[in-house]
């Protein structure tokens, strides 16, 4: 499932989901459980088993409001994408709205995305989103690098009304620009080694073979950290404090856009057999990468 964005995918299949009664036996009679169901695809998966007050949102019809509100909002996307995951429970769609050169003549388009899933793991959730036109990679980048007061109210939508999805919509679309300057900054930031190390080791450590794949793209992009990860790795055997680390060795540092961009490469174009729930998960951690911009 990669992350790139498809200008011709925009016809879509959504593959639907269903509410169940769940039932016990009893004395050889069927008898309902109360204060729960069974979410169920229509492939028969079952996706989970939630409370009776969990809200089924069906990825179509989310994608037709979030259609239906940029046209009332008169917004054009200039790309949009939809990801459907393996099983169907999880749908990714990626609206590009603007495209933007950074300091660095480096252009990208920024705009947000939508997250569904069928299994109750997350509430209708809405990140910012970009894509570097030079290696058509996907930027997912979540809410909290923007640390303005005046966005705390755009969080995933638990009761997604329509007016709650166009209110997050709308915040959404009169912020994006605020993420240039977070991007800008990356530029002409850099990122210790040991730094970047401590955040490859912690967020990809249950991913052997991405861990992997993204220190070799990292390497050919002139970001060598096999000194740092044999040092890391010295002081996580003795169990000592990775702090003292930082403290006592000299750090050599990286630029942090060259550094996010080695990552979010991997994710975006060789994601190997990671589905889009876990990808979407380890895009939005590697975006938080970009608060280190300073």
């Amino acid at each position: 499932m990669r992350f790139g964005l498809n200008p011709n995918s925009n016809v879509v299949r959504f593959p639907k989901a269903f509410e169940h009664t769940l039932y016990y036996k009893r004395n050889g009679e069927l008898v309902p459980i109360p204060e729960r169901k069974a979410i169920v695809g229509e492939n028969g998966v079952v996706y989970g088993i939630v409370s009776d007050k969990y809200r089924l949102v069906q990825h179509e019809d989310i994608y037709k409001t979030v259609n239906q509100i940029l046209e009332e909002l008169g917004v054009d996307p200039l790309l949009t994408d939809v990801k459907i995951s393996r099983n169907g429970g999880a749908m990714l769609y990626a609206v590009l709205t603007d495209d933007c050169k950074l300091l660095n003549d480096d252009y990208v388009y920024i705009g947000f995305s939508v997250y569904n899933t069928y299994d109750g793991s997350s509430s209708l959730r809405f990140d910012f989103f970009g894509f570097r036109v030079v290696c058509s990679n996907g930027l997912i980048m979540p809410q909290k690098i923007l640390d303005l007061p005046k966005f705390k109210h755009l969080k995933g939508v638990i009761d997604p009304t329509y007016e709650e999805i166009a209110k997050t919509i709308k915040g959404l679309l009169d912020l994006r620009f605020e993420v240039l300057d977070v991007l800008n900054m990356a530029t002409k930031s850099t990122v210790s080694a040991f730094e970047l190390v401590s955040f490859i080791e912690t967020t990809f450590k249950n991913y052997p073979l991405l861990k992997e794949n993204i220190y070799r793209t990292l390497k050919k992009h002139g970001i060598d950290l096999t000194e740092a990860l044999k040092e890391y790795e010295e002081f996580a055997k003795q169990e000592r404090e990775l702090e003292k680390l930082l403290e006592k060795l000299e750090n050599e540092e990286y630029n942090l856009w060259t550094a996010y961009n080695g990552i979010t490469e991997v994710l975006t174009h060789r994601p190997g057999k990671v589905d889009l729930p876990n990808l979407y998960k380890l895009q939005r951690k590697t975006g938080e990468l970009l608060a280190l911009a300073r």
